[in-house]
Protein backbone atom coordinates (compact mmCIF):
# COMPACT_ATOMS: atom_id res chain seq x y z
CA UNK A 1 0.00 0.00 0.00
CA UNK A 2 1.20 3.76 -0.78
CA UNK A 3 0.84 6.69 1.01
CA UNK A 4 2.27 9.99 1.90
CA UNK A 5 3.96 10.89 5.49
CA UNK A 6 5.33 14.15 6.59
CA UNK A 7 9.06 13.90 7.86
CA UNK A 8 10.06 17.33 8.71
CA UNK A 9 8.75 19.40 6.91
CA UNK A 10 9.23 16.84 3.46
CA UNK A 11 6.63 14.81 2.05
CA UNK A 12 7.73 11.11 1.22
CA UNK A 13 5.94 9.02 -0.54
CA UNK A 14 6.04 5.60 0.71
CA UNK A 15 5.42 2.09 -0.44
CA UNK A 16 6.83 -0.09 1.99
CA UNK A 17 7.42 0.88 5.91
CA UNK A 18 10.78 2.82 6.39
CA UNK A 19 12.65 4.57 8.64
CA UNK A 20 12.58 8.48 9.06
CA UNK A 21 15.55 10.10 6.55
CA UNK A 22 16.07 12.67 9.75
CA UNK A 23 16.39 10.74 12.91
CA UNK A 24 17.36 13.56 15.33
CA UNK A 25 14.30 15.89 13.73
CA UNK A 26 12.18 13.21 14.31
CA UNK A 27 13.35 12.08 18.08
CA UNK A 28 12.92 15.74 19.25
CA UNK A 29 9.40 15.81 17.97
CA UNK A 30 8.28 12.11 19.33
CA UNK A 31 9.96 13.54 22.73
CA UNK A 32 7.92 16.64 22.64
CA UNK A 33 4.85 14.67 22.16
CA UNK A 34 5.41 11.32 23.74
CA UNK A 35 3.58 12.94 26.78
CA UNK A 36 0.17 12.70 25.52
CA UNK A 37 0.87 9.60 23.35
CA UNK A 38 1.87 8.03 26.52
CA UNK A 39 -1.61 8.73 27.63
CA UNK A 40 -4.20 7.14 25.50
CA UNK A 41 -4.36 3.59 27.17
CA UNK A 42 -4.12 1.88 23.58
CA UNK A 43 -1.31 3.78 22.44
CA UNK A 44 0.45 2.45 25.40
CA UNK A 45 0.04 -1.05 25.97
CA UNK A 46 2.15 -3.09 28.13
CA UNK A 47 2.60 -6.28 26.01
CA UNK A 48 4.16 -3.21 23.51
CA UNK A 49 7.98 -3.09 23.52
CA UNK A 50 9.61 -0.60 23.99
CA UNK A 51 11.54 -0.79 20.97
CA UNK A 52 8.00 -0.88 18.68
CA UNK A 53 6.18 1.82 21.34
CA UNK A 54 9.57 4.35 20.46
CA UNK A 55 8.82 3.79 16.45
CA UNK A 56 4.97 4.00 17.06
CA UNK A 57 5.42 7.36 18.54
CA UNK A 58 8.04 8.39 15.76
CA UNK A 59 5.13 7.86 13.53
CA UNK A 60 2.26 9.30 15.59
CA UNK A 61 4.22 12.36 15.78
CA UNK A 62 4.98 12.68 11.75
CA UNK A 63 1.48 12.45 11.46
CA UNK A 64 -0.48 14.69 13.40
CA UNK A 65 -1.21 18.34 11.52
CA UNK A 66 -1.39 21.58 13.71
CA UNK A 67 -4.67 23.26 14.11
CA UNK A 68 -6.20 26.36 15.77
CA UNK A 69 -9.50 27.66 16.66
CA UNK A 70 -10.81 31.13 18.36
CA UNK A 71 -13.08 31.24 21.44
CA UNK A 72 -16.33 29.35 21.45
CA UNK A 73 -15.80 27.41 18.35
CA UNK A 74 -16.42 23.87 17.65
CA UNK A 75 -13.82 21.44 17.05
CA UNK A 76 -16.82 19.10 15.98
CA UNK A 77 -20.68 19.10 16.80
CA UNK A 78 -23.10 16.28 18.07
CA UNK A 79 -23.81 13.13 15.09
CA UNK A 80 -20.28 13.99 13.40
CA UNK A 81 -18.48 11.31 11.92
CA UNK A 82 -15.34 10.15 14.39
CA UNK A 83 -12.77 10.83 11.88
CA UNK A 84 -10.01 12.32 14.11
CA UNK A 85 -8.61 12.34 17.60
CA UNK A 86 -7.77 16.08 19.17
CA UNK A 87 -4.72 16.71 21.63
CA UNK A 88 -4.81 20.59 23.16
CA UNK A 89 -1.51 22.16 23.15
CA UNK A 90 -2.79 25.24 24.38
CA UNK A 91 -6.00 26.58 25.92
CA UNK A 92 -9.21 25.11 27.22
CA UNK A 93 -11.86 23.01 25.53
CA UNK A 94 -15.54 22.13 26.65
CA UNK A 95 -16.23 18.32 26.96
CA UNK A 96 -19.56 16.61 27.97
CA UNK A 97 -19.10 19.26 31.22
CA UNK A 98 -15.60 18.31 31.37
CA UNK A 99 -13.10 21.23 30.61
CA UNK A 100 -9.80 19.99 28.99
CA UNK A 101 -6.44 21.84 28.99
CA UNK A 102 -3.01 21.83 27.35
CA UNK A 103 -1.94 17.92 27.17
CA UNK A 104 -5.60 16.66 27.07
CA UNK A 105 -6.58 14.40 23.87
CA UNK A 106 -10.10 13.64 22.74
CA UNK A 107 -11.86 12.00 19.94
CA UNK A 108 -10.16 8.60 21.16
CA UNK A 109 -13.57 6.91 20.33
CA UNK A 110 -11.86 7.13 16.65
CA UNK A 111 -10.85 4.04 16.48
CA UNK A 112 -14.52 2.93 16.35
CA UNK A 113 -16.20 1.82 12.74
CA UNK A 114 -18.73 4.16 11.49
CA UNK A 115 -19.44 5.91 15.04
CA UNK A 116 -20.72 9.03 14.95
CA UNK A 117 -20.46 11.08 18.54
CA UNK A 118 -23.75 12.06 20.61
CA UNK A 119 -21.76 15.14 21.77
CA UNK A 120 -19.82 17.80 20.63
CA UNK A 121 -16.67 19.62 21.66
CA UNK A 122 -16.45 23.42 21.95
CA UNK A 123 -13.62 26.25 22.70
CA UNK A 124 -13.58 28.23 25.73
CA UNK A 125 -10.43 29.73 24.82
CA UNK A 126 -8.15 30.36 21.86
CA UNK A 127 -7.19 26.84 21.45
CA UNK A 128 -3.97 24.99 19.68
CA UNK A 129 -3.57 21.56 18.96
CA UNK A 130 -2.60 18.72 16.82
CA UNK A 131 -5.38 16.36 15.44
CA UNK A 132 -4.53 12.47 14.20
CA UNK A 133 -7.15 11.23 11.51
CA UNK A 134 -7.98 7.78 11.44
CA UNK A 135 -6.73 7.37 8.26
CA UNK A 136 -3.12 8.51 9.50
CA UNK A 137 -3.50 5.95 12.65
CA UNK A 138 -5.01 2.84 10.09
CA UNK A 139 -1.72 3.60 7.42
CA UNK A 140 0.56 3.49 10.65
CA UNK A 141 -0.72 0.46 12.14
CA UNK A 142 -1.08 -1.13 9.05
CA UNK A 143 3.09 -1.50 8.81
CA UNK A 144 4.84 -4.62 10.18
CA UNK A 145 6.82 -2.87 12.31
CA UNK A 146 3.61 -2.81 14.84
CA UNK A 147 1.94 -5.93 15.16
CA UNK A 148 1.48 -5.46 19.34
CA UNK A 149 0.14 -2.10 18.43
CA UNK A 150 -2.47 -3.41 15.74
CA UNK A 151 -3.85 -5.96 18.21
CA UNK A 152 -3.71 -3.27 21.72
CA UNK A 153 -5.71 -1.21 19.30
CA UNK A 154 -8.18 -3.89 18.21
CA UNK A 155 -8.67 -4.76 21.75
CA UNK A 156 -9.83 -1.43 22.82
CA UNK A 157 -11.89 -1.00 19.68
CA UNK A 158 -13.93 -4.04 20.71
CA UNK A 159 -13.96 -2.87 24.60
CA UNK A 160 -15.30 0.73 23.48
CA UNK A 161 -17.93 -0.62 21.18
CA UNK A 162 -19.25 -2.99 24.05
CA UNK A 163 -19.31 0.07 26.34
CA UNK A 164 -21.04 2.10 23.42
CA UNK A 165 -23.28 -0.35 22.64
CA UNK A 166 -24.30 -1.25 26.51
CA UNK A 167 -24.76 2.67 27.42
CA UNK A 168 -27.14 2.91 23.62
CA UNK A 169 -28.75 0.31 24.73
CA UNK A 170 -29.35 1.36 28.94
CA UNK A 171 -30.20 4.87 27.79
CA UNK A 172 -33.07 3.08 25.40
CA UNK A 173 -34.20 1.19 28.40
CA UNK A 174 -34.31 4.09 30.45
CA UNK A 175 -32.23 2.97 32.84
CA UNK A 176 -29.61 5.81 32.40
CA UNK A 177 -30.95 9.16 32.87
CA UNK A 178 -29.92 12.38 34.70
CA UNK A 179 -29.46 13.16 38.31
CA UNK A 180 -33.55 13.50 38.89
CA UNK A 181 -33.70 9.59 38.61
CA UNK A 182 -32.12 6.75 40.31
CA UNK A 183 -30.27 4.32 38.28
CA UNK A 184 -31.16 0.84 38.53
CA UNK A 185 -28.50 -1.84 39.92
CA UNK A 186 -26.99 -3.34 36.91
CA UNK A 187 -29.06 -6.82 38.15
CA UNK A 188 -32.21 -4.98 37.77
CA UNK A 189 -30.74 -4.06 33.84
CA UNK A 190 -30.39 -7.48 33.03
CA UNK A 191 -33.51 -8.85 34.09
CA UNK A 192 -35.04 -6.45 32.25
CA UNK A 193 -33.23 -6.92 29.07
CA UNK A 194 -33.73 -10.60 29.35
CA UNK A 195 -38.00 -10.23 30.08
CA UNK A 196 -38.14 -7.50 27.02
CA UNK A 197 -36.06 -9.84 25.12
CA UNK A 198 -38.52 -12.76 25.45
CA UNK A 199 -37.46 -16.61 25.89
Amino acid sequence: MCFASVCCGCVVVLFHPVRCSHPPLCHVGATSHSAWILKVPFFNSPTVSDEEREQFIIEIATSIEPESYPPNEAVFRVNKPANEMYIVQKGVVAKQGQILRGGAFFGEDMILKSYKRPYSVRTLTYVDCFKLTKAKLSAIIEHDEFPATRIAIRRATIALAFRVKFVTLATALGFVCGCSRRVEPLERVLVRMAVLRGP
